[in-house]
């Protein structure tokens, strides 16, 4: 075995976020059949095991095994840290419900346990699987298992924060995805590094901004050369660039947290964009009818009641009497206090846009892919700033 390189090949496999090609490099070296690792309270909420040589069926079903058999979780919660050592003794491994339903359907000869978490909430190790018993007579490929094991712990533990962080950034870029308002990450010479649907649709349509070669430019010479200077000097900047038609765009550049070279964060707002308030969360949020959550959807988007009642169809003082309802729903007093109350709330965040380029899906917005220092182009994967 080239340890230095198996050991390489392990840590990349774990930066990559593949637990079973790890796990796989790992059963090479030691000559072993199959390889699985799990945490207590992973098993304990039914999540899979994570295996290598293991059908998919049977990693599915390791968890309920493992609860319904006492004796194999506690022959593997007692084993000692770091030690390989046998799972069970032969003649009780066998007299196993375990051994019946999960070990011997795979036709393992000779099963191994690894304990290499044993701090509080965090419990956990490796089974190790061989389709023959080794030969006493040579030496045993153990040892190269036991060379490997401080590896594959920091290994694990490096690809389990990874993919939390990766799982965090995830969740917060879609959150971001879904505000109504254009926000851009760039880097300080103005490269685009992310974007969110918001800021998509605005540099699509090319209202007020612009590409060149990557960078976020505007259609104002003088508001591109305060956007480069904010970012050359990392500091928070606002202005404004005017528009051909319509209302100017309003920018606001401010530096990120972090080093000289941390990403800055372009806010632009666009006074032209419109988009929908959900009239179904709202109905939830707040308790309102069908009707009710339409008029308060309507209302926070600007419209008068006169124009509320003219889009339903029916008279001024229907629209009256109805809103009065959602005010007493609402908690509100007057039209105004409503729309402060929805355009500060979740309704804001569930929205369709309208007047938007195209009509293609979004997919989701990883800024994991930001950390990198990858451009994410979501309804273009081809596009390559």
């Amino acid at each position: 075995m080239d340890r230095p390189d198996v050991v390489a090949r392990i840590y990349d496999h774990a930066l990559a976020g593949n637990p079973t090609a790890l796990l796989g490099e790992v059963a090479a070296a030691a000559e072993v059949d199959a390889l699985g690792f799990a945490f207590h309270d992973d098993v304990m909420a039914g999540r899979a095991l994570v295996a290598f040589g293991v059908e998919p069926r049977l990693t599915a079903s390791y968890p309920r095994h493992f609860r319904e058999d006492a004796v194999w979780a506690a022959a593997m919660c007692a084993a000692s840290i770091g030690a390989i050592q046998e799972a069970l003794p032969r003649p009780l491994l066998e007299r196993t419900r375990f051994y019946d339903e999960w070990l011997r359907p795979q036709g393992w000869a000779h099963v191994l346990k690894v304990r290499l978490w044993g701090e509080p909430g965090c419990h956990g190790g490796l089974v190790v699987g061989r389709l023959r018993a080794p030969n006493p007579r040579r030496r045993s490929p153990m040892t190269a298992l036991q060379r490997l094991v401080p590896h594959v712990r920091r290994a694990i533990e490096a690809w389990r924060r990874l993919d939390q962080v990766r799982g965090l950034a995830a969740l917060s870029a879609d959150v971001v995805d879904l505000l109504p308002i254009a926000i851009v990450l760039v880097d300080p010479h103005t490269a685009v590094i992310s974007m969110n649907r918001a800021a998509e649709e605005l540099v699509d349509a090319g209202r007020g901004t612009r590409w060149d070669g990557g960078m976020l430019r505007f259609t104002s010479a003088d508001a591109t050369a305060q956007l480069r200077d904010a970012c050359a000097r990392r500091t928070t900047a606002s202005f404004v660039v005017s528009r051909h038609r319509g209302a100017p765009l309003e920018v606001l550049v401010s530096p990120l947290p972090g080093d000289a070279d941390a990403p800055m964060a372009v806010v632009l707002g666009d006074r032209e964009r419109t988009f929908t308030i959900s009239a179904d969360l709202l109905r939830v949020v707040y308790g309102l009818t069908p009707a009710q959550a339409h008029l308060a959807s309507v209302l926070a988007q600007g419209f008068s009641l006169q124009e509320a009642a003219t889009r339903f169809g029916v008279a001024v003082g229907t629209m009256r009497d109805r809103v009065k309802q959602v005010f007493a729903r609402t908690g509100t007093r007057s039209q105004a206090d409503l729309v402060r109350l929805v355009l500060t709330g979740p309704g804001l965040l569930q929205r369709g846009t309208t007047g938007s380029p195209g009509g293609a899906a979004f997919a989701p917005l990883r800024l994991a892919d930001v950390l990198g220092g990858g451009l994410v182009r979501r309804r273009d994967p081809s596009f390559e700033g």
